[in-house]
């Protein structure tokens, strides 16, 4: 069985890392105005989730325009309603 879960980013330009289980698979971001923050939504095991093994992760938000390394891989796009202020989400990974 599996399940979802929703982890905080922050839409800066620094490396951010996450725990989150090994086998994570991240699906979905989306930009809250509320939060003033980006959530990402994974699936994750459900087995896992009462003994969590779980990893640091490292994501990174770019934005339109700026370079992406090559041990980078795309999660998902959202952006800023109230700005014209879009954030492709990464995962770096090596």
């Amino acid at each position: 069985m599996k399940t979802i879960h929703k982890y905080r980013l922050s839409p800066n330009d620094e490396v951010q890392e996450v725990r989150m289980p090994e086998d994570a698979v991240p699906l979905k971001a989306e930009y809250s105005l509320a939060a003033k923050a980006i959530l990402m939504w994974a699936e994750v095991d459900a087995s896992g989730v009462m003994d969590p093994e779980e990893d640091l992760r490292r994501f990174k938000v770019f934005h339109t325009g700026q370079g992406i390394p090559a041990n980078a891989v795309y999660v998902d796009t959202t952006y800023n309603q109230m700005e014209p202020r879009s954030y492709h989400i990464y995962e770096l990974v090596d």
